[in-house]
């Protein structure tokens, strides 16, 4: 890692200082930038899990935006997992399987074709008829469908506590107008102020909880978004060179 010198005077003005991403590759350009005393940053290393949850992490790289051209090295890198030149050459395995299942496939079928007659496919169904989904959705779904279901399984939690801030509320209300509610199944002979405390607390905190149910689904759809145009980009390129 590249630090600046205890005794080495900093630019004048307000500077924001941030910590270099150890594994991130360094240009040559970054490199100088950081010896003249210019800043880097990294979201993973100045707050962790709760910087990412809670985006702390934003309002020092817009002000890092705001002082200098950011860099690739202000980035914060990718997952392994989630780049191209990691997942790539998984997917070329398994799209050349599924390929060569596909040719196995068609010439079943017009070995079928063949033997029925040409009239056959209006009489009689084939064994080998061409599948509803493409070839190419079987190594997709190989390769990247864990966290296709990650994602999913995400976004059904969040479809599922939506509905609880209305069954909260409609507590609440019978609460106030002191009839039986929904916390008295849970905690028989509960004080007043405990009732309606738990109320509040579960009126601010199931949406919190559901907007971070939400924000990781998203995460999740954008990554296997990546992969799969990653994994198809390089499979294109590679054909067509």
């Amino acid at each position: 890692t590249t630090t600046a010198a205890p005794d080495a005077q900093k630019p004048a003005g307000k500077r924001v200082w941030f910590t270099r991403v150890p594994s991130s590759p360094t240009s040559p350009k970054s490199e100088a930038s950081s010896a003249a005393g210019g800043t880097t940053f990294s979201s993973r290393a100045q707050h962790g899990l709760i910087g990412k949850a809670l985006y702390l992490w934003v309002t020092p790289f817009l002000k890092l935006g705001g002082e200098r051209t950011l860099e690739m090295d202000d980035l914060l890198p990718l997952p392994m997992e989630y780049l191209a030149s990691s997942n790539s050459a998984q997917f070329e395995v398994k799209l050349k399987l599924a390929l060569r299942e596909e040719r196995e496939r068609r010439t079943k079928q017009n070995e079928w074709t063949a033997a029925n007659g040409a009239g056959a496919k209006n009489t009689k169904k084939s064994p080998h008829e061409t599948p509803f989904l493409p070839a190419v959705v079987k190594p997709l779904w190989q390769c990247f469908g864990a966290t296709i279901l990650t994602g999913s399984f995400f976004k059904l939690l969040n479809d599922l506590v939506q509905f609880l801030p209305a069954v909260v509320l409609g507590g609440f209300l019978r609460f106030i107008a002191d009839k039986t509610h929904p916390l008295e199944l849970f905690v028989a002979n509960g004080s007043v102020n405990a009732y309606g405390a738990a109320y509040c607390l579960l009126l601010f905190f199931i949406p919190v909880f559901r907007t971070i149910l939400e924000q990781v689904y998203f995460y999740y759809a954008q990554a296997s978004g990546i992969c799969i145009k990653g994994a198809l980009a390089t499979a294109v390129y590679r054909k067509t060179t």
